[in-house]
């Protein structure tokens, strides 16, 4: 049987960590483009870039929820736009995923133009062709901290509405499992992700 000591101070422990938004959110489908302001597009009549044209430049800004962004290349003039689904990654089998572009981060990339003559950057990947990880060094540690926090957010909330001793001790160690088994599951699907990069980057 836990006693109310025990509780108490494990929800003393988990609340100390506050919850943070992770740095790399792993899994992630693109959604549709939003319709975009055309003055910020590049088009073919800005420029005499030829479709296919490898180009170096850096992230502007990029929206993860809405899977769009813009390059600033290194010698055009206007803004490239960048869809998620153009930044090459590792095929994982199994696994949906997207990378998160931070603004101000190198690139390299293709430009092409649509069938509107609008230019767009394609095969997406850092300066010098490496392709760009997913995860952060310390995403997993981010990632448990944060499930930590929502286990002792949980365990306050059935603490503030549950008076029956019995069953207040039987929710919290139902949440402590669910939470566990979240924690266990990710770690396992992040570190096959990285492992496929690994393999990857050796060959």
């Amino acid at each position: 049987m836990m006693s109310s000591h025990l509780i108490c101070n494990l929800t003393r422990q988990a609340t100390k960590t506050s919850a943070r938004t992770l740095l790399y959110p792993p899994c992630y489908t693109s959604p549709a483009v939003s319709l975009l302001s055309s003055s910020r597009w590049l088009s073919s009549e800005d420029t005499t870039t030829t479709s296919g044209d490898v180009k170096i430049g850096k992230i502007k800004f990029f929206d993860i929820g809405k899977g769009y962004g813009f390059i600033q290349s290194d010698d055009m003039p206007q803004e490239v736009f960048l869809h998620a689904g153009e930044v090459k990654k590792v095929d994982v089998p199994g696994e949906l995923f997207n990378i998160r572009l931070k603004p101000g981060m190198r690139v390299q990339f293709e430009v092409r133009h649509d069938d509107k003559g609008q230019i767009r950057a394609h095969s997406v990947t850092s300066e010098g062709g490496k392709m760009i990880r997913p995860f952060g060094d310390n995403y997993l540690e981010l990632f448990e901290r944060s499930r930590k926090a929502e286990f002792g957010q949980k365990v306050f909330d059935i603490m503030n509405s549950v008076t029956d001793q019995s069953e207040m001790e039987s929710m919290i160690v139902k949440t402590f499992e669910e939470i566990k088994e979240k924690i266990v599951n990710h770690k396992e699907k992040v570190n096959k992700i990285i492992a496929a990069y690994d393999a990857e980057e050796s060959n």
